[in-house]
């Protein structure tokens, strides 16, 4: 995997840190490589313990998640695989909440083409932010929309264990 690149610096003047990269590893879908991930955490405040075990996700310090992409994706196929997930995670998830949710996504996202970096600031008591390449494109102020988000790569439930444990630097 290449090395990783400096965070976007319109992120970086929102959320100082300094960052250092918590772990990394690649999103495969049968034999396709669909993207890079790195997460970064705040190095004064580490992961806050809220990450290796999520079920204090509240508890954790802001973080970000890099997707370096390997492929042309649409967005809304990104949205699509995101409601999925999430509602497979919280299955007693408000269907109206989490299509209102999908409508922002949508909203924030562009058509990422490879190479394109999509950095999802996570601020686990507010929300997100998405940077794509050096520009923000969006935010979605709600923490419970936050932790849905963020459980799709770090929940202990995703369906990329393997991910998830590169990104927390397990494996």
């Amino acid at each position: 995997m290449p090395l990783a690149r400096p965070l976007p610096s319109v992120l970086l003047q929102a959320q100082p840190g300094p960052w250092q990269l918590q772990g990394q590893g690649a999103l495969r879908w049968s034999v396709l490589r669909l993207y890079e991930a790195r997460l970064y955490v705040n190095v004064r405040t580490g992961l806050g313990g809220g990450l290796a075990d999520f079920s204090v996700f509240e508890q954790a310090s802001p973080f970000v998640l890099e997707m370096t992409y390997l492929r042309n994706l649409a967005a809304h196929d990104i949205v699509l695989a995101a409601h999925q997930e999430i509602e497979r995670l919280r299955p007693g998830i408000d269907r109206r909440l989490l299509d209102e949710w999908c409508v922002e996504l949508e909203a924030c996202l562009p058509d990422l083409l490879r190479r394109d970096r999509l950095s999802t600031l996570f601020l686990p008591k507010e929300g997100v932010s998405f940077y794509c390449n050096d520009d923000l494109v969006g935010c979605i102020d709600s923490a419970d929309f936050c932790e849905a988000f963020a459980a799709i790569w770090l929940d202990p439930a995703t369906r990329q264990p393997a991910l998830r444990q590169a990104l927390l630097g397990q494996g």
